[in-house]
Parts: C-alpha cells; structure tokens; sequence
C-alpha cells in the first residue's frame, strides 16, 4: 500500500504542476485514487516516523509557513516591548 501511496502521490504531483487546473479537471484516469484510498494515503504519508513533526510533514510550503509564522510572530513580540517601553520610559 505504501509503494502504491507514493507513487501514485509522486504522479499527482507532477502532473499538477504541468498541466493546467482546467484542462486536468476535464480529464478522467484509472490511476487516479479514490477518497479513501487518497485518506490512506495521507493517514500513511503523515503518521510515518521520519523524524519531522507533523506541523513540517507537509514539505517545503509547510516549512515556510512555520517560519513565516515565527517570524511575525517575534516581530510582533518586539513591537509590544517598543509601545510598553515607550509608555514607561
């Protein structure tokens, strides 16, 4: 089922990233999972032991986002230091 899994995740995957959203919608395939096979696939693919937690098993737009998250987070944390110091000082 994993081997399956992956392969078949590998192929939506380019295939998404070459053809048009519109032009692929129109197109029917048997390779194509059904939702349950497709909620195995993702039960599989994030409950693996890889060593990456689950909020960064998503790839690279996962890791951008996390850091992206961070990021803004710490600047807002450095600005409510600036306005309450700002209030004390």
């Amino acid at each position: 089922m994993a081997s399956k899994c992956s392969q078949l995740l590998r192929v939506a995957a380019i295939r998404n990233a070459f053809v048009p959203p519109a032009r692929f919608a129109a197109k029917k395939s048997n390779d194509q999972l059904t939702p349950e096979e497709k909620i195995k696939c993702l039960q599989y693919r994030f409950q693996r032991d890889d060593g990456l937690p689950v909020w960064l098993k998503g790839g690279p737009n996962d890791k951008y986002l996390y850091q992206a998250t961070l990021g803004l987070c710490a600047l807002g944390l450095l600005m409510n230091f600036h306005l309450y110091f700002g209030y004390i000082l």
